[in-house]
């Protein structure tokens, strides 16, 4: 798209939004500008709020359209016929239509994507069936060499971290520790390729995690279990949940769906830099 073609498309798309504003110069006081932006909008039908609603779906528009362009699937013969259809505004219209409908065919093609994704997802490890049993039954393994690994770093001595009056349940992969029904989650490779770098990334894929639950219709909302999360900053952890009235039922969804099923294909999303999360955690 040629820059001759750019003010082509611009004329067409915007030319019968543009104003006429009163006075003769520029106005530098904010108040005075809003005040003969209002005016010279109150001749457009339903007024400034309507103008305005305008301009931003004529701006989606052209946005859309260069992108069209640049991906290849816009040829010059297709821009030129688009431009005298977005010249009318039963043109404009049925183009606004067109595009919700490929925009919303992309986004079921990415959730597909990311479903897929999951399926195929190699678990990044497993846990012994006798330690699964051991923490359900609440039976600490005490500290072991990953645990003592984890204790000795320059990073971990500096943050203060104590485990002393922590329940310590140690696997192959990591370990967990409880104190009162707060449990937080180490990973080995997580640790030794530094912490902070991966917190991010855990709080986008337990938002994930939680779309898939919901969607698999295997909860309604994580407060069926009363479960809470929250990230393992303070801890230096990856991640912790929150057992929040205690007793069997959340300890048994922590045991046999978080620490079997789910926390272990997590973890290979987070450390996997290819693997891109369904949605940002600090989005709502």
């Amino acid at each position: 798209m040629t820059t001759e073609d750019l003010d082509r498309l611009i004329d067409v798309l915007f030319a019968d939004l543009k104003l006429e504003m009163p006075g003769a110069d520029d106005p530098t006081d904010p108040q005075e500008a809003l005040a003969r932006y209002r005016e010279a909008t109150s001749k457009y039908p339903g007024g400034m709020s309507a103008h305005q609603d305008e301009h931003v779906i004529r701006s989606n528009m052209f946005q859309s359209i260069q992108m069209e362009v640049r991906s290849g699937w816009l040829t010059q013969g297709h821009f030129e016929r688009l431009l005298k259809r977005l010249s009318k505004k039963e043109g404009r219209d049925e183009y606004l239509q067109w595009l919700a409908q490929l925009q919303a065919h992309r986004a079921r093609l990415a959730q597909q994507q990311h479903r897929n994704s999951r399926k195929e997802y190699k678990p990044l490890f497993s846990s012994k069936q006798e330690q699964i049993l051991s923490f359900l039954q609440q039976k600490p393994s005490g500290p072991g060499p990953l645990v003592e690994e984890f204790k000795q770093r320059e990073d971990v001595r500096k943050r203060g971290i104590d485990l002393t009056h922590a329940l310590i349940y140690e696997f192959e992969w990591g370990f967990v520790t409880q104190q009162s029904e707060i449990y937080d989650f180490y990973v080995s490779h997580v640790w030794r390729h530094g912490t902070e770098r991966y917190i991010d990334r855990f709080l986008s894929g337990w938002k994930e995690e939680v779309d898939h639950e919901v969607e698999a219709k295997r909860i309604q909302t994580w407060g069926d279990f009363l479960i809470s999360f929250d990230d393992g900053i303070s801890n230096f952890s990856c991640l912790s949940l929150g057992n929040l009235v205690g007793g069997e039922k959340g300890r048994s969804w922590i045991g046999l769906e978080f620490l079997v099923r789910i926390f272990p294909v997590l973890a290979a999303k987070v450390i996997d830099p290819k693997y891109k999360f369904a949605r940002d955690w600090r989005c709502v």
